[in-house]
């Protein structure tokens, strides 16, 4: 057992008097020279194969790990990981997002193309979070093991950013979006009237299915939502604190375009042979949207307009 790092040999004694009190109180790693690269690994592979992680959880989890987390503390040696490996960690994700800034202006005077600065992706004040969260999960697994004796990512402060201001669309900028997609006879025109008017994610909107929709009623149930976890696309439960369904009202001229809509797509697959996919919102092969093409489609509608609150999480 050793203490290297020590500036004088009082300091090296009281250094070794506490590895010796930590190995009698059980403290002392089962395998000292494991890396956080090595335990994260381990962790990760542990919780995805006990299925505690969410599909998307997993996903995200996965992701922080390979493009933040194993770069820039994977070879650190796990029994030595401290406050300020982590504070490092978030310094440097810092200066890039000032770095992208900085060229973002450049690039905006100059005419060009902004150039991207080496990271993975800009890091907002949701994914300092969440990385943190990740790496906390992590390491409190690793007390639990046995593998260190306290969680360094539970002093670590978590940085404080500023999230950017939500800018809503007037009533007349979103009424001017629906006139817009009905005179171009955009084929998820009747996707984003739904969007707009019940506040549905993304997701539950390509997972809508005809049997959740009661237009004579005028109510819709969230059922379920299709997930992109990376590897493919996944249908489950919606993510709600109750875990149940949940039930939508519609406006009349929002149910009315819905009968319409389930009507046409009836008359389609009996004389074009059309897939009916039992979905509400669907491509031109009758299948599902995809979440990642409906984003696509929505941020090139809405290029030339400010940032709105319409947007699809």
């Amino acid at each position: 057992m050793t203490k290297a790092g020590c500036a004088s040999a009082a300091d090296e004694a009281a250094a070794r008097a506490t590895v010796v009190d930590a190995y009698r109180a059980g403290h002392w790693p089962t395998h000292p020279s494991m890396t956080v690269g090595e335990w994260l690994q381990q962790w990760f592979t542990t919780e995805t194969t006990a299925g505690t992680l969410r599909p998307t959880t997993a996903r995200c989890y996965r992701q922080r790990l390979h493009d933040y987390l194993m770069p820039r503390l994977g070879a650190v040696r796990l029994s030595r990981l401290r406050v300020a490996d982590i504070t490092a960690l978030d310094a440097a994700i810092a200066a890039a997002d000032r770095l992208q800034e900085q060229e973002n202006i450049r690039a905006a005077a100059t005419g060009r193309a902004p150039r991207p600065i080496r990271r993975p992706r800009p890091f907002g004040p949701t994914s300092v979070v969440r990385l943190h969260g990740a790496l906390h999960a992590a390491l409190n697994a690793a007390v639990r093991a046995g593998e260190v004796a306290s969680n360094p990512a539970r002093y670590a402060e978590v940085p404080r950013r500023t999230r950017a201001k939500v800018q809503p669309w007037s009533p007349q900028e979103y009424g001017a979006l629906l006139d817009y997609l009905q005179d171009t006879h955009d084929p998820m025109a009747a996707l984003f009237r739904v969007a707009g008017h019940t506040g549905l994610r993304r997701g539950e909107l390509c997972g809508l299915r005809w049997t959740d929709v009661n237009t004579q009623r005028r109510v819709l149930v969230v059922r379920r939502q299709i997930r992109d976890i990376g590897a493919g696309l996944t249908i489950g439960k919606p993510k709600t604190r109750s875990g149940e369904d949940r039930i939508v009202d519609l406006d009349r001229g929002t149910a009315s375009m819905l009968h319409f809509l389930r009507l046409r797509q009836r008359r389609d697959t009996l004389t074009a042979g059309s897939h009916d996919s039992g979905f509400v919102f669907t491509g031109p092969d009758g299948r599902p949207w995809h979440p990642a093409t409906v984003s696509h489609r929505f941020r090139r509608l809405t290029a030339a307009r400010r940032p709105a609150s319409l947007s699809l999480p």
